[in-house]
């Protein structure tokens, strides 16, 4: 197998696993890539390196925006248990997700991912991507340097 075999059927597994689908399929999904990509024991999950000096992760990274929106707290928790059981250990929020949702402030995601490291005991195990700079409330939006650290110390009160 070279790389751009394993690059197509990366490519390939993000767009399946992108699709609507349930925990178990998410899971299926998962381990079908991961079958795909080791041979031999030896692991081909592409990975790419954050910035120059950052960590490296893999090229599939599962988005959190759902979490407290369209998946419950339970399904979210069965969701990553799942997806790190199965080797993907990558996960998106956003102080922002989903405040778009009546009733909602925004961090919901934060919180359940919080809530989860906290009862999983996998926080050593994920590596976490989140984002700061959209709309939070009145005074509480853009990129300067005060907001950045206000939004940095909410997160990291969401994710306990």
């Amino acid at each position: 197998m070279n790389a751009d075999h394993v690059e197509a059927m990366v490519l390939l597994a993000k767009s399946h696993l992108c699709a609507p689908r349930g925990v178990s399929r998410l899971a299926a999904g998962i381990k079908q890539l991961n079958r795909q990509l080791i041979i031999g024991g030896e692991s081909f999950m592409q990975k790419r390196k954050l910035g120059f000096a950052g960590p490296e992760v893999p090229v599939l990274c599962l988005g959190g925006n759902v979490y407290g929106w369209t998946l419950s707290e339970a399904d979210a928790f069965r969701q990553l248990d799942a997806a790190v059981d199965a080797g993907l250990n990558f996960v998106d929020t956003a102080d922002v997700y989903s405040r778009w949702v009546p009733e909602h402030k925004g961090g919901e995601s934060e919180t359940i991912l919080g809530k989860w490291f906290s009862k999983s005991g996998k926080r050593k195990d994920v590596i976490l991507a989140t984002k700061v700079g959209m709309e939070m409330g009145e005074g509480k939006k853009g990129l300067k340097a005060a907001y950045i650290r206000q939004a940095i110390e909410d997160s990291l009160r969401r994710l306990q």
